[in-house]
């Protein structure tokens, strides 16, 4: 059994995650309950499946010793998801003004650059 939890709902939409679908971009984490097959399911074994043991791969939760470590691995690993996510968002919002900003810029040059006068280019350049 396993549950799966959508990262779109707490994070927003501008982010990749484990399943990364271009434009998309909405990311499904399964969380693995109990022992099951989840491993055979084309779609499911392609994703980052929770929670990990350290060294064993996805460790079902009814199989840690400790369900509450368990569980407690799974949210502080949704948590580095996020920060991922959010550190990821952020950098494609500072790319996005510096393409801004570089259009704008070539947009002014070319401007002035039909206006044919050197002063101004020097201005800008």
């Amino acid at each position: 059994m396993f549950k799966s939890i959508n990262l779109h709902t707490y994070v927003g939409n501008n982010f990749s995650c484990p399943l990364w679908q271009p434009k998309s971009l909405n990311c499904v984490i399964p969380i693995v309950v109990s022992p099951c097959v989840w491993k055979f399911d084309p779609v499911i074994r392609r994703l980052q499946a929770l929670p990990s043991g350290s060294g064993e791969g996805v460790l079902p939760v009814s199989e840690w010793k400790n369900h509450n470590l368990a569980w407690a691995s799974v949210v502080e690993q949704i948590g580095d998801m996020a920060q991922g996510i959010h550190d990821k968002r952020e950098a494609m919002e500072r790319e996005e003004q510096e393409k801004e900003l570089a259009a704008k810029k070539t947009k002014r040059i070319f401007k002035l650059q039909n206006q044919r006068t050197p002063s101004q280019l020097g201005e800008i350049l």
